[in-house]
């Protein structure tokens, strides 16, 4: 590998993993833009083809059985030919991306709902769609998995109680009434559900205040679980959408390894001043 590596390169992705060994990486985290929801210096460029070289340029430097996580929304945009009073749509780009993945070779291995807090005040009632208050992160892997951690935090109501377990089947499938039962006691915590209910605000596990410079944040937690589910202590992390450093904070306070690319200079010197703080003063690994 070319690029130094626990560093945010001042350069477009297409470049950064073009510079890369090919299957060098073991996990991708990122947010990509959304459909130019927000405004970045190099947002014009935001299109179909370039996402396809963006894409094409992660699936080269994946390693066989890496995994990338793409946290991704939709627009409402004016039905095509239509004027927004004659109607909306959404534009669906999300599924399209997580398809163009599945369709050049990764397996959707999973699928997580990131639900975002809910907004102050709800939606006129006199709108015609309900609040949006949540996105997708798509989990597409090279092959199975090498990495999975699923985290198991979820408190079981049954904890404390016993099931019976009967003596399984015989060989031609049907069940074995003699065999002994087996009591099984339920543990405390089970594997979380698949919608993650996540804070982006500051406090114990909350976004550094000088990170809110940056227009359209991943929240630190969504970042830490991706890591920590899919990759182990030493792994390289990729965030090719830096932005103001979740994704290297992140993985730093995990033991893994991280490199990222960021082609605003604005949003690069913020990442790098948010990561330098943060990282040399805060983190307690």
């Amino acid at each position: 590998m070319s690029l130094e590596i626990n560093k945010v390169h001042l350069m477009s992705n297409i470049d950064g993993t073009a510079s890369m060994d090919a299957d060098s990486v073991d996990l991708v985290v990122t947010s990509p833009p959304y459909d130019n929801l927000r405004t970045y210096n190099d947002s014009s460029s935001w299109d179909w083809e370039t996402f396809t070289q963006v894409a094409d340029g992660l699936m080269r430097v994946l390693k066989p059985g890496g995994i990338i996580v793409w946290n991704v929304g939709d627009a409402i945009v004016p039905i095509h030919g239509k004027k927004k009073q004659d109607g909306t749509s959404r534009t669906g780009t999300s599924f399209r991306q997580c398809l163009y993945f599945v369709d050049n070779g990764l397996n959707f291995h999973d699928h997580i709902i990131y639900e975002k807090p809910a907004a102050r005040f709800s939606a006129s009632a006199k709108g015609s769609r309900y609040s949006d208050v949540f996105e997708y992160c798509f989990i597409l892997s090279k092959g199975r998995p090498a990495h999975i951690n699923v985290i198991a935090d979820k408190k079981n109501k049954g904890f404390g109680t016993t099931f019976t377990r009967d003596g399984g089947r015989k060989a031609d499938g049907t069940r074995n009434r003699d065999a002994e039962k087996t009591q099984i006691a339920v543990k405390e915590f089970g594997v979380r559900h698949n919608i993650w209910r996540i804070n982006n605000s500051c406090g114990a596990f909350g976004m550094p205040k000088e990170a809110y410079e940056h227009p359209a944040l991943m929240p630190q937690e969504l970042a830490y679980d991706m890591i920590r589910s899919y990759s182990d202590e030493g792994d390289l992390v990729l965030d090719p959408f830096m932005g103001s450093g979740t994704t290297a904070r992140m993985a730093y306070k995990q033991n893994r390894n991280y490199i990222g690319f960021e082609i605003d200079p604005t949003f690069h010197k913020l990442c790098e001043n948010v990561n330098a703080s943060v990282m040399n003063s805060v983190f307690d690994k």
